[in-house]
């Protein structure tokens, strides 16, 4: 087993890890600031934070932001969506794109390197924003749910990861 021999640094190479280090750290904190800026707003009365009052710790905590969010109607309506869709469409996606994937994995399978072309070609070129507002137009399903977990039934990527 060959030992690891420990390379050393110059003195340009410690200058040059210094003010990287303090660049990555000053990148931090201006990262940092808006997240804890925004997260102490949300506790603080909005009186004080429209004011200036507010520089990093919440002033005059209150949690009415909150209390007014969790009565809105919208919030729960767009929860409860993106649980449908994350689990129905989720499992339509399976149900849909392992069989797939299993018939375009066997090598006595007549044209699946054609197919398989396709499923590709269709996951680098689309039809075109407006030709598919068109078909789903077409097939009047404008404003339901079902669009999107018909358009989600098949995804080419995880085709190729299953085969």
């Amino acid at each position: 087993m060959k030992k690891k021999t420990k390379m050393r640094m110059t003195m340009a190479d410690r200058i040059f890890m210094g003010f990287t280090y303090l660049f990555l750290i000053f990148v931090f904190l201006i990262t940092l600031y808006p997240m804890i800026f925004v997260l102490s707003a949300s506790f603080s009365d909005p009186k004080l934070v429209a004011a200036g009052k507010l520089f990093l710790w919440p002033v005059g905590i209150t949690l009415g932001g909150y209390e007014h969010l969790m009565q809105l109607k919208e919030l729960w309506v767009g929860y409860a969506n993106t649980f449908f869709y994350t689990v129905v469409g989720t499992t339509l996606n399976l149900l849909f794109t392992i069989p797939t994937a299993y018939a375009l994995s066997r090598k006595d399978m007549k044209g699946r390197g054609f197919i398989m072309g396709i499923f590709v070609f269709t996951m680098y070129f689309s039809g075109g924003l407006i030709p598919g507002y068109l078909n789903v137009r077409s097939f009047h399903l404008l404003d339901t749910r079902t669009v999107l977990l018909i358009l989600g039934l098949v995804s080419a990527y995880n085709l190729i990861v299953a085969r």
